[in-house]
This record gives structure tokens, C-alpha cells and sequence, in this order.
């Protein structure tokens, strides 16, 4: 029998170093790939009214393809499109590196490029590290997917509108702003 090896968020950091990107699930690396022009549309138009929500209300960080340790032993390190993080939970976080916590709010913009499975490994794993509140936004349905904990996922439409529910009191987005 042929040992598989696990990867780590180390051995992730040391490739880091040499120019390559990568997630991990349960220590198997994922490469990540550049992303094209939609993509990058769709993310900033989420990015922007989030950052500028926490900043008026002193909530927390706002981050762009910040990598979160969510597991360990095996390893899973994710780097979700747009994510947040509540001000009171980055006070023994460290100001370099991956985070090691999960998120409080974390946003995967689906590439057409994207298999469906990987797509489903990525929010199994979300899941069962307690991310608060998950988007999935696929630009080419111009929907999101909505996950919370211990209720079952919901779906945005363009006449829809998100908010942070208990993560962000007071956030709301147009889901048409998103993909305008």
C-alpha cells in the first residue's frame, strides 16, 4: 500500500515563497488559479460596500484572498474571495500569516472554470468549521447562495436583497448591485 502525503499550511507557506498558490483540504493541495475578469468584478462589487460597513462601524477586518487555517491534522487552508472577521476575535490573531480561525463571514465567487466538486468540497468544508455566513455568488446565474448553521441554504435573486444577518447588523446589499 502506497502512503499518500498529507500537505500542511507550512508546506503551503513554503510554496507561497516560491511564487505558488494554493488551498488545502484535508492536507491535499488545490491549486489556485488567476481569475478572470468577471470574477474579479463580482468580488470588488462585494468587497466594497462590506469594507465600507465594518469601517463605519468599527466591526472588524475586511479581507481579499486572505488564507484561514479552519482545520488541522489534516490541514484544510482556504482562501475565500471576500471574508470578515469581528474586531474582538483578531486580538490573538497575529499580524502575519494565515489566520488561524474561521471566519465570521466568508464569500466564494464560483469561475466558470470551477468543477462542481470542488465547488462542494470548499463549502463542506466552511460548513464544518462553523463559518457563521457563507455566500456562494456565481456571476453567470447572477444568483447567491445564502448558508447558515442549522439552517438550510437559501437563494438570492437580482430582485433580492442579502444582509449580515447576527454577523453584520445592518449590512444590506442589492443582490443587482453585485453583479451589475
Amino acid at each position: 500500500m502506497t502512503a499518500i502525503k498529507l500537505f500542511t499550511v507550512e508546506d503551503v507557506e513554503h510554496l507561497a515563497c516560491e511564487g505558488e498558490e494554493y488551498e488545502l483540504i484535508r492536507g491535499e493541495l488545490i491549486a489556485v488559479s488567476l481569475r478572470g475578469r468577471l470574477h474579479g468584478r463580482v468580488a470588488g462589487a462585494t468587497f466594497m460596500p462590506l469594507y465600507l460597513h465594518v469601517i463605519q462601524n468599527d466591526a472588524g477586518e475586511v479581507y481579499q484572498g486572505v488564507g484561514f487555517i479552519l482545520h488541522r491534522d489534516p490541514d484544510v487552508l482556504l482562501g475565500p474571495d471576500v471574508s470578515f472577521v469581528r474586531a474582538e476575535r483578531l486580538r490573538d490573531a497575529g499580524e502575519d500569516g494565515f489566520l488561524p480561525l474561521v471566519p465570521d463571514l466568508a464569500v466564494e465567487v464560483i469561475s466558470p472554470t470551477e468543477r462542481r466538486a470542488k465547488i462542494e468540497r470548499k463549502i463542506a468544508e466552511y460548513r464544518a468549521a462553523g463559518v457563521p455566513l457563507l455566500l456562494i455568488l456565481r456571476p453567470r446565474q447572477r444568483t447567491v447562495t445564502v448558508y447558515e448553521p442549522d439552517r438550510p441554504p437559501r437563494t438570492l435573486r437580482e430582485d433580492d436583497t442579502l444582509d449580515g444577518g447576527s454577523v453584520l447588523p445592518g449590512f444590506t446589499l442589492p443582490v443587482r448591485e453585485i453583479f451589475a
